[in-house]
């Protein structure tokens, strides 16, 4: 709209400047020129409507495509708040339901446990815990149900074969218990487990549809708007009233969801979303933390009806106007005598042009940017402020504009010189009311004066709703604070507690296995075979349990331990490893492939031990080869960090339980396969932790394993 008006001043000014020679009459009269020139301002007449018309048509456009991001944007901060709530809910659930018992009978508890959390959680309809089997162990309405079967639904499907960590948000169905008999519902779900880690059921929180519906529907849009809560996947969750249609349908096959949501988190299309639907301005913004889309989308011929009324008004003036022009010329030509009437027709026509500034609907200012004085206003910008006309162009700019005089004056002189086009601004009304809004203001010729025009938006609803958004994102910042710092402690207990305890089982231990021994020797004639086995099973589960308390008082001492950084020879850190190494092998063949290794910084004890720790593990694991291979390397990422690998040809594992591997006592051999203590990885991901890196894996079964850590850069500062 600023190029639009912009362009229409100046054809303002171009008129005033084609019509000021014609009032001298007896200079042009007779001539073939004054015809040709108002066909040629015709021409530029009808040109600048037209590219005024399309301008004003983006602006509309634009102002659509603000309008359904920003509640886009909205909506998907409500699912996100939404499905927070529950998440939360159903761990806590989690944490606090008993194991399932396997006969069926259900714990008063575990009822009273689901019934408390529905009575705190708004949008759920119930919590349902499903058995291993799929069928209704209790909800939160009543302990002893009927026993649906409800293995067939997508989200037992999912959590029962392992692939789904967290939150699932499942796909909407129709509920077949008594609660949600007949009724549209999303379920959200977790897994629960056995005490040994195995799939023990499902607990899923029962969303209603209607309510969100019901949310949706009082968000004022027109009835050719659409709001839409949608999977990552675009299965459509909760729509608009007037589409119910809609909920379960796939958008997959539309732009938003096949080639923007993937690679963007929010975006803006225009078309149509479904087969059936019209022409529309989509607009979509995902959940942060969730699957989850919201699209608000808003019917472009609704955008445009405003837009249409004033291009036809505008249209019909262009034509009037070209017309009379046509018609001055075709009379200057034939009745040179008639001049009074052909000024009259021009000076008609130029009212007819004025009507375009105090017909538009939008706020307009003329301001002289010397003084800051208001020449004029048009009629919206009367309605808007609720001053008169005749009050408003006798004020200046700086007792509406709340800003300080010499900041508004500034301002003035950037949008003289087309340095600045638009401009945030508070404007006082006539009732006292402060407004934020948005102005578009750039220089303008008008009878011979510079002046500015300015066209003013009021944007107050949409920096309350940011304002909002921030105030949300910072409380969220402080929970997530107040969580984390919970955790530290909670760690900090932890480790002081296992430290104690491994500390207190090694006295213990030692007696076991001295008296053992001693009973092995006083009493070795006398023990039979057996007897003596089992003496010797007692002897090595002594002495594993006591390499098992080690390491964990080694574990527990490094997250205690003091660092002490400075720039690190890996090469060298490895190759007095590797020696150790090749001593204590016997004759076992391996292979070394030793790379270079880029410089690091780090604590040098502290990094020994994790290279200590891989390099022993690839020993271990490539002792069922006749020739192992053990390869160890680094490199520079793309970033400059500092990688370093261990590679090895041995057992491998599967990569399905690569989360597994850096936990503390995860095991994913047999002792009698490979001894160990399931120590000594979650040591290596606790010292590369500590010093900022990260740690990780790859490998397959029977194909080896590499294991790779980042590390601090040489040349970084000490922390």
């Amino acid at each position: 709209m600023i190029c639009g008006q912009a362009q229409q001043g100046r054809t303002c000014r171009r008129g005033n400047e084609r019509m000021m020679p014609q009032r001298s009459g007896s200079t042009f009269r007779g001539s073939t020129v004054i015809p040709a020139a108002l066909a040629i301002v015709a021409v530029v007449v009808a040109g600048v409507f037209s590219v005024a018309t399309l301008t004003n048509r983006r602006i509309f456009v634009e102002a659509a495509e603000r309008q359904t991001h920003n509640l886009s944007a909205a909506v998907a901060m409500h699912a996100e708040q939404l499905f927070q709530r529950i998440d939360a809910a159903l761990q806590g659930i989690e944490r606090d339901l008993p194991p399932l018992s396997p006969h069926g009978a259900i714990p008063q508890k575990a009822f009273d446990i689901l019934a408390e959390r529905e009575k705190t959680s708004s949008n759920v309809l119930a919590f349902v815990v499903l058995d291993r089997a799929g069928r209704i162990a209790f909800t939160s309405r009543t302990p002893n149900p009927e026993k649906v079967d409800l293995s067939d639904r997508e989200y037992f499907t999912v959590h029962s074969r392992g692939a789904g960590a967290g939150l699932h948000i499942g796909t909407p169905v129709v509920g077949r218990v008594g609660f949600s008999q007949g009724r549209w519902i999303v379920p959200a779900s977790r897994r629960l487990s056995a005490p040994d880690g195995s799939f023990a059921g499902v607990v899923a929180a029962i969303v209603d549809v209607s309510s969100l519906t019901r949310f949706y529907d009082s968000i004022h849009l027109g009835s050719g708007a659409e709001i839409i809560l949608a999977r990552r996947d675009g299965t459509v969750l909760a729509h608009r009233s007037h589409q119910a249609k809609r909920i379960g349908a796939s958008l997959a096959a539309s732009a938003i969801f096949r080639d923007m949501v993937p690679r963007m988190e929010h975006g803006t299309v225009h078309g149509a979303l479904f087969s059936d639907s019209a022409p529309l301005i989509a607009s979509f913004s995902t959940a942060p933390s969730y699957p989850a889309v919201a699209v608000v989308a808003y019917s472009l011929s609704e955008a445009l009806a405003p837009w249409k009324t004033a291009a036809l008004e505008a249209g019909t003036i262009a034509f009037i106007l070209t017309a009379g022009l046509c018609a001055a010329g075709i009379y200057l030509m034939r009745m040179s005598r008639r001049e009074e009437t052909i000024i009259r027709e021009l000076a008609a026509s130029e009212a007819r042009y004025r009507s375009l500034f105090t017909g538009n609907h939008a706020v307009m200012l003329l301001i002289d940017p010397a003084d800051g004085s208001i020449v004029d206003a048009n009629p919206a910008a009367c309605t808007y402020y609720g001053i008169p006309a005749d009050s408003l162009t006798r004020m200046k700019i700086s007792q509406i504009n709340t800003a300080d005089p010499a900041a508004i004056q500034s301002e003035m002189a950037s949008a003289a010189t087309g340095e600045r086009r638009r401009f945030i601004f508070k404007h006082r009304l006539a009732d006292g009311t402060i407004r934020d809004v948005e102005v578009f203001s750039g220089p303008i010729v008008i009878d011979g004066r510079e002046l500015l025009y300015s066209i003013v938006f009021d944007i107050t609803e949409k920096m309350e709703a940011e304002a909002e958004i921030r105030r949300l994102t910072a409380h969220l910042e402080d929970r997530v604070r107040e969580r984390t710092a919970q955790l530290e402690a909670a760690n900090q207990e932890l480790e002081a507690f296992s430290y104690s305890v491994s500390h207190d089982l090694r006295a213990p231990l030692r007696h076991v296995a001295g008296f053992v021994e001693l009973l092995l020797k006083r009493n070795s004639d006398g023990l039979d075979e057996k007897s003596r086995h089992y003496l010797d099973v007692i002897g090595d589960a002594t002495r594993r349990m006591g390499s098992l308390i080690d390491d964990l008082l080694a574990f527990s001492r490094m997250g205690r331990v003091d660092m002490i950084t400075a720039p690190l020879d890996l090469n060298r850190v490895v190759r007095e490893v590797i020696a150790t190494r090749e001593t204590g092998n016997g004759q076992r063949e391996i292979e070394w492939v030793v790379g270079t290794l880029p410089p690091a910084r780090g604590d040098e004890t502290m990094i020994r031990l994790v290279f200590e720790n891989l390099i022993d593990n690839a020993v271990k694991f490539s002792a069922v080869r006749d020739r192992a291979r053990i390869e160890i390397g680094g490199y520079l990422d793309s970033e400059g960090t500092p990688v370093a690998f261990v590679r090895d040809n041995g057992a491998g594992f599967d990569m399905r339980y690569e989360d597994k591997l850096f936990g503390l006592f995860q095991r994913l051999h047999r002792q009698e396969e490979f001894e160990g203590t399931g120590v000594g990885l979650a040591n290596v991901r606790r010292i590369v932790h500590r010093h900022g890196g990260r740690v990780w894996a790859e490998g397959a079964l029977d194909k080896g394993a590499t294991f790779y850590l980042t590390l601090p850069p040489h040349k970084e500062a000490a922390p």
